[in-house]
């Protein structure tokens, strides 16, 4: 099933591609099981995780902001929905080029 390693480390702990690892095997698994209705929230889990992972990197590497304040971004546009919202209308009012 999953990698024994990620599982013993506490789901809090571990990084985002770590969560976002273990969140598509968990999606894998509903599936194969016939469990469409929670595989849809868990993908929504990962294209969450997943624009994190990508969000956070366009904003600290390519516009050089800190990671602190980009993680403080993150965690107020919560879903998907809001994060493209209200990052994309911050990303409008910094006149940022990424």
């Amino acid at each position: 099933m999953g990698d024994p390693k990620r599982a013993s480390v506490p789901y809090e702990d571990r990084s985002e591609p770590d969560k976002l690892y273990s969140n598509w095997t968990k999606t894998a698994g509903l599936l194969k099981r016939g469990e469409y209705s929670l595989a849809v929230v868990r993908a929504e889990t990962c294209i969450e995780l997943a624009a994190n992972i990508v969000v956070r990197r366009k904003l600290v590497d390519d516009a050089h902001l800190p990671l602190s304040f980009v993680d403080s971004l993150l965690m107020l546009a919560n879903g998907l929905r809001n994060k493209i919202q209200r990052l994309r209308s911050f990303i409008n009012e910094m006149n940022l080029k990424i």
